[in-house]
């Protein structure tokens, strides 16, 4: 075999009699044991693939040295086999029902084969293996570890690097030379100074000011005792910071590493004979939490018998952060209480285990108020010290300390002091910022339109007891009784796998429901198999009401927010975290079937575009009938009020499968609860209806709401036999002649009735057709004007077209609705701009933007089409609110339009409604021309066309928009196909889809006045614009101490190339380092500088910039080069390649590359300067990240922002070095950079 420093395999060995390092092993006294490398352990243990590749390496030299291999395999039931990977034909496998493996059977074998020395490898390789086998026991065995396989609990020193020797044995201690392993890069060593207590990522106990710590680089660094990461670190004299250490710290870090590798007095030997052995009979719990209790069994949980449920609505504030490091721990935690739940004997019992579980988020996660002179962040404890104390008293069944530590975090409504508004607009920064380092964009963008406005106390206690109106009596409507019917099989796996996606992909930095509970808490936990299945047998049991009635009770609870709708009252209910996630994943399995139920009338559920083609229908069923009128009902409080009972009946008569799934949700009562400041708390009991915004109402209501639409077409349809009912939830049209209406309107009131519905004839409108029949008495409002939408959800929009609309659109220049989007965009601007100027930076302010106006002009331009001349204004808005925000001068033509460039083709990635309108109201048409076509029973697209002038119109401007993006004419209309490909090729042609995530992101560690130097150079930059500060000449030393001196330009591209100063060199460098943080954050290893004298034959000493080995279980390297080109020098503007052809630059320096090297493969990683990345490094990065979907975004995305970030970070350094010679001491303002002024 090959040296196993060039395979990565590093060991340490151990004497039961002496405590020191092993001598030589020979291959006929040693035993190799594989250990738990099991199918089930892929996803849950840290760096899987890696422990594989090693194992598969041990195994094959087990084969060639011809060395007994034993293996073992924990609860292969339920775990799995052996990885396929690893051929183990020839190995001796043992079930594993013990902590240490050795069972009886084991130990007999090992006997047998005389050996002395084993050596363990795999999964759960712990301390209380070594001790069965023998260690500090007596007898004269040795046993050694490799330490890159890391367990779930713990993992065992990595102190030599041991070659096998195919001439007799496997070398270690000093006949193995010089061979010790180096400290990974980014561990450096320090002894903390300042008061502040820091705990340790590892054993989750203080590292006290004083004391020597360890501490990881790059993002989520980690702070830990040297002893407890001591295998990871290998000689500690090599860590960054070790020779700034006094004496003394450099003694104790010498200690605390050798105690834990075993050279110490005592060593690990002495350490192993407290362990204990354990019998098991199922999976074992992972060992080494120092959080989780002896037997993983919860205590003391008759203390819940003295909680009443009515506590889970107590407004206990509690905090969105878990620590990383402390996921497992709570996930434990939990998985505890699921299994208790399931071996609870009685229905009595079993509140207790709900209880404890509903519970746990408030007992754990409760942030009482602070105070001033408090002793967090002086002396006090760190939040990952509270929430271990809080798991430690948790598991020895301290309930009651807990209960009353988060009694203190209850808040009184009202009580809190009025903020000057400059404190108000300092917490909405503070908030914006916390959001968008959160990447929950849609939370910042709520902090910037403003807190929501909630009702004064007195019209609070007035109006809502009247928006809960309560359940017809038993005499007038009987809930239906129980059928009995049970889940279909496919439907709850179906739905375990919407869980998990539910509770993995839970919306961020919501407001608390009942218990205190956040999705931050929770959307970790599916990452944890063995206690997530436990789980998910709790959530399907919920999720059926297979639980005791007060449990589904108080589950179905909710938090009751008064806010202010224009002087009425309108509640907001916040259920709890569980019940919104499962109602989620109920209303995703069911969607489908329920849409297909609801058809033709209501187009809310399974639908893509429902709200477009309901509007479509309607504009064209009026067009093509000049004598029809609309008619537009209204329904009060529609999913508040409608009657249980008839949800029940619908459900049973068209997606009877559903049944078992609401039923016993619709079958309880439950208590919402309402806090207002000065009042007691406002009880408000549910037995109708749902809650707005409940995915299961939102499923349930078109179902009941069907009847209506079906009664109210059928009346109709006696008078007049082209009449059509449209509906959206509970908005609903009716398009029939004047003779027709009496009857529908009678049959609508009627049918609402039946199911407990107000029909709210205040807002009922009227739309007369140009060619309808006068009416003597009408009992609404006309209008001559109407509206769709108006009470579904959607914008509201025109039923018909303004007499001045321009081809292409419904829209007039004036337009209500136009008017309306121009005003709360220049709400928006100037909100924005109020912000920054108080201190928000410019790129999270450009972030924002971004995202606003990306989307909040979509709808009305899919729908109706925006004209030119209104989106030209709204793009002129934008304009000049970039130009504020960036400043300086030099502002032309190029630079306005890279203002709408995507980011990856160096602009600002800012959507233009000027090129995206036309585009996306081609991409409606053609998704929806289908479903208006069957909808109105016309055979063909072309009759509509023919009978639809202004459809016409419409559909011409598709048609020519869709060959001029694809360069061929539409195929027919009615193909969805072609629709969606038009759609995704309009919206690129648009510069919608940006491919790069935000560059410009604040690095960490960046002070603000540098951070904001960086992003003003680098805004500048991309737009093409002048920056003023650089003239002159470059100010960057040479090695012999003299000013480069040549003659500097004011777009930076001497700056940027200069190889004075080292600054291209250290932008190299920054790149390089980011890439591997990259790498190693997907689960892979990145080594930098790694020597390879093979690749070249001209270069013996060449180095690969980034050596990559993949999570993959092949363990393939990837050789990464990396370099930062510009596409800006003269051989490239010479010869026009970068401007004709994106990317040039990159695919010039890739050829480059590979002729280098040509004896091994190698990734050529180009990054242009301005940001663009080469094909061979964006092909490699979507190779790395994950396979699913929305695991595979988020990866992509990370990776574009940091390395973007860091090149750009680079780049504006040079720049400001070039200029100003020492600028760090004292840094220039934004406004000198964008000035000029030195």
């Amino acid at each position: 075999m090959a040296d196993s420093a060039a395979l990565g395999l590093h060991v340490a060995g151990y004497s039961s009699a002496t405590g020191r390092e092993l001598g030589r092993l020979t291959p006929g006294s040693v035993a190799f044991l594989l250990c738990d490398i099991q199918e089930r352990f892929r996803d849950v243990i840290d760096r899987m693939p890696q422990v594989i590749v090693s194992a598969k390496t041990m195994v094959q030299g087990a084969e060639i040295f011809d060395v007994p291999l034993l293996v073992s395999e924990q609860y292969p039931k339920a775990l799995g086999h052996t990885v396929s990977e690893l051929n183990i034909t020839r190995g001796k496998v043992f079930e594993k029902t013990k902590f240490s493996m050795c069972t009886n059977e084991f130990l007999a074998h090992l006997e047998s084969l005389g050996r002395k020395a084993v050596v363990i490898f795999g999964v759960e390789t712990l301390p209380g293996e070594l001790r069965s086998l023998g260690v500090g026991g007596g007898r004269s065995s040795r046993v050694c570890s490799v330490g890159v396989c890391r367990g779930l609990g713990g993992q065992l020193a990595a102190m030599a690097s041991l070659p096998f020797d195919p001439g007799g044995g496997v070398a270690a201690g000093d006949d193995a030379g010089a061979m010790a392993i180096d400290a990974p890069a980014g561990w450096n060593v320090a002894v903390p100074k300042s008061r502040g207590i820091s705990v340790c990522a590892t054993c989750l106990c203080e590292v006290s000011a004083g004391s020597v710590r360890v501490r990881t680089g790059g993002r989520g660094a980690r702070v830990h005792h040297v002893g407890c990461v001591a295998s990871r670190l290998g000689d500690v004299s090599f860590m960054t910071g070790w020779s700034d250490l006094p004496s003394s710290a450099r003694e104790a870090a010498r200690t605390a590493s050798e105690t834990a590798l075993g050279n110490g007095a005592g060593g690990i030997a002495a350490a192993l004979q407290a362990l204990p052995e354990t019998e098991v009979e199922g999976p074992l719990l992972s060992t080494g939490q120092p959080l989780t209790a002896e037997g993983g069994k919860l205590l003391n949980l008759s203390f819940w018998d003295s909680i009443p449920w009515s506590a889970l609505h107590d407004p206990v504030r509690t905090g969105r952060s878990v620590p990383p490091w402390l996921h497992r721990a709570v996930a434990e935690l939990r998985g505890a209480a699921a299994i208790a739940l399931k071996e609870a004997a009685s229905a009595s019992t079993t509140e207790h285990e709900w209880k404890a579980l509903l519970f746990l988020d408030r007992l754990l996660f409760a942030v009482p108020a602070r105070h001033r002179a408090g002793r967090r962040g002086q002396s006090g404890e760190t939040l990952s010290q509270t929430l271990s104390r809080r798991l430690r008293s948790a598991w020895a069944g301290e309930w009651h300390v807990l209960w009353q530590e988060s009694a203190a975090a209850i808040s009184t409504p009202g009580t809190a002091e009025s903020r000057a508004a400059r404190e108000e607009v300092s917490a909405d920064i503070r908030e914006i910022e916390a959001t968008m380092a959160e990447e929950d964009v849609r939370c910042a963008l709520r902090r910037v339109d403003g807190p929501l406005a909630f009702a004064s106390t007195q019209d609070a206690l007035r109006e809502l007891p009247g928006l809960f109106p309560a359940a017809f009596p038993a005499a007038e409507k009987a809930l239906p009784a129980p059928d009995g019917r049970q889940p279909a099989a496919l439907d709850v796996q179906a739905f375990l796998e919407e869980a998990d996606k539910a509770f993995r992909r839970a919306p961020r930095r919501r407001a608390p429901g009942p218990g205190g509970g956040r999705n931050e808490h929770w959307h970790f936990m599916p990452d944890y198999t063995p206690q997530w299945e436990p789980l998910q047998e709790c959530w399907l049991n919920l999720s059926l009401g297979r639980v005791p009635p007060n449990v589904l009770a108080a589950v179905a609870g909710a938090r009751v927010l008064a806010g202010d709708n224009g002087g009425k009252v309108r509640p907001f209910a916040l259920g709890h975290t569980l019940r919104r996630l499962l109602a989620r994943s109920v209303a995703r399995v069911f969607a489908g079937r329920v849409g297909e139920a609801v058809r033709p009338f209501n187009y809310a559920l399974g639908m893509p575009s429902g709200a477009e083609a309901m509007h479509k229908s309607v504009l064209c069923d009026l067009a093509r009938r000049p004598a029809a009128n609309l008619d537009s009902f209204d329904v009060t409080h529609a999913h508040n009020e409608v009657e249980r009972a008839g949800l029940i009946e619908a459900v049973r008569e068209s997606v009877p499968d559903l049944g078992p799934w609401v039923e016993p949700w619709l079958r309880t009562e439950a208590v919402h609860v309402c806090h207002l400041p000065g009042a007691s708390p406002v009880q408000l009991r549910k037995n109708r209806g749902g809650d707005q915004g409940d995915p299961l109402i939102n499923l349930l209501f078109p179902l009941a709401f069907h009847r209506v639409c079906l009664a109210t077409q059928e009346a109709a349809a006696r008078r007049d036999s082209e009449a059509h009912v449209y509906a959206y939830q509970d908005d609903m049209q009716l398009v029939a002649t004047c003779d027709a209406r009496p009857a529908a309107k009678a049959a609508f009131q009627a049918a609402c009735s039946e199911l407990g519905l107000r029909p709210n004839e205040s807002k009922e409108e009227l739309y007369m057709g140009p060619a309808a029949d006068s009416m003597a008495d009408v009992d609404c409002t006309v209008v001559s004007r109407p509206r769709v939408l108006r009470h579904g959800g959607e914008q509201e929009i025109p039923a018909t077209r303004d007499d001045s609309a321009p081809p292409g659109s419904l829209l007039a220049d004036t337009a209500p609705e136009l008017a309306k989007l121009l005003a709360n965009r220049t709400t928006f601007l100037q909100r924005l701009m109020s912000l920054h100027s108080a201190g928000l930076s410019a790129q999270l302010t450009l972030g924002l933007l971004r995202y606003r106006t990306a989307g909040d002009f979509t709808f009305l331009a899919r729908a109706c089409g925006i004209p030119v001349a209104a989106a030209q204004k709204l793009d002129s808005e934008v304009l000049q609110f970039v130009e504020q925000l960036v400043g300086g001068p030099g502002w032309d033509t190029f630079a306005r339009r890279r203002v709408f460039h995507p980011l990856k083709d160096g602009g600002l990635g800012i959507a233009s409604v000027e090129l995206v309108a036309a585009a996306a109201h081609s991409a409606s048409w053609c998704g929806v021309a289908e479903e208006v076509v069957n909808r109105l029973g016309l055979p063909s697209v072309a009759v509509l066309r023919a009978e639809v002038p202004w459809a016409e119109a419409c559909l011409a401007v598709a048609e020519a928009l869709a060959a001029n993006v694809s360069g061929d004419p539409l195929e027919p209309a009615t193909a969805q196909t072609r629709a969606n490909a038009l759609s995704q090729k309009a919206l690129t042609q648009a510069r919608v889809k940006n491919e790069v995530a935000e560059a410009f992101r604040q690095l960490e560690g960046d002070p603000p006045a540098a951070a904001q130097l960086h992003s003003s150079v680098a805004i500048r930059l991309r737009l093409g614009l002048a920056v003023p500060c650089a003239q002159g000449v470059c100010q960057h030393v040479k090695a012999g101490g003299q000013v480069c001196g040549a003659v500097l330009d004011t777009r930076g591209l001497h700056a940027m190339t200069c190889q004075a100063g080292g600054w291209s060199i250290r932008r190299h460098d920054a790149a390089c380092k980011c890439v591997a943080a990259c790498a190693e954050l997907q689960g892979c290893s990145a080594e930098r500088e790694v020597m390879l004298p093979l690749a070249a034959p001209t270069r013996p000493l060449a180095r690969m910039d980034v050596v990559v080995h993949s999570r993959t279980s092949s363990g393939q390297a990837s050789n990464l080069d990396i370099a930062v080109v510009s596409p800006l020098t003269a051989e490239m503007i010479r010869g026009g390649g970068a401007a004709r052809n994106p990317g040039a630059a990159a695919r010039a320096a890739a050829a480059h590359k590979r002729v280098l090297y040509p004896n091994i493969p190698v990734v050529p990683f180009v990054i242009e300067t301005f940001g663009r990345w080469g094909e061979d490094a964006r092909a490699w990065a979507l190779g790395l990240a994950p396979p699913p979907l929305l695991g595979r975004a988020e990866a992509m995305a990370g990776f574009y922002q940091d390395v973007s970030a860091a090149v750009q970070k680079a780049n504006a350094d040079a720049i400001l070095a070039a200029a100003v010679r020492s600028w760090a001491g004292a840094a220039p303002s934004v406004l000198q950079v964008v000035a000029g002024a030195g």
